[in-house]
This record gives structure tokens, C-alpha cells and sequence, in this order.
């Protein structure tokens, strides 16, 4: 008996996903826009992080206090708006 189901991919990153668009004649699936944006998220997390650790640990001042005031608060209001969908 053979299944047909697909099997979920492990990673779906923006190349695939543009490449998927424009097979799509340029029309965007919800789970696309949400993914592209989830990559953007990611992509600012990272740089916060680096840019933190290196204030920790090298001394600088790359994020100021009140960027970190702003930081802190986005990201509150992110992890309460998924946390409520995730529920």
C-alpha cells in the first residue's frame, strides 16, 4: 500500500518560497506572507542579539537604553499575541 501524503520539509525558507510565488503566477498564500515576515523576525533577533552581546561583553553601546525599553516592549506584545494563538 503506498501513501500519498506529502511529507512536511523540514525547512521552507524565502528562496523556496518565492520560487513557489511565481509558480503561483505572483500570488501570495497566507502561510507564505507569514513565514516571509516570520524570516524578517528572525533575521531583526538576530541582529538585536549580536548587537546586545557585543554591549555585554565588549563594552559597546550599540543598543541604548531606551531602544532596550522598546525592544523589551515589542517584544512582550509579540510573545502575548502568539502565545494566545498557540494556545
Amino acid at each position: 500500500m503506498e501513501d500519498n501524503r506529502r511529507k512536511t520539509p523540514k525547512r521552507y525558507g524565502k528562496v523556496q518560497i518565492q520560487k513557489d510565488i511565481l509558480k503561483q503566477q505572483g500570488i501570495v498564500l497566507p502561510t507564505q506572507y507569514t513565514l516571509l515576515k516570520l524570516a524578517k523576525v528572525k533575521t531583526l533577533n538576530s541582529t538585536i542579539s549580536y548587537r546586545c552581546i557585543s554591549d555585554h561583553f565588549k563594552g559597546t553601546s550599540k543598543v541604548s537604553d531606551d531602544n532596550h525599553q522598546k525592544i523589551q516592549e515589542a517584544a512582550d506584545t509579540f510573545i502575548k499575541s502568539i502565545e494566545a494563538i498557540l494556545s
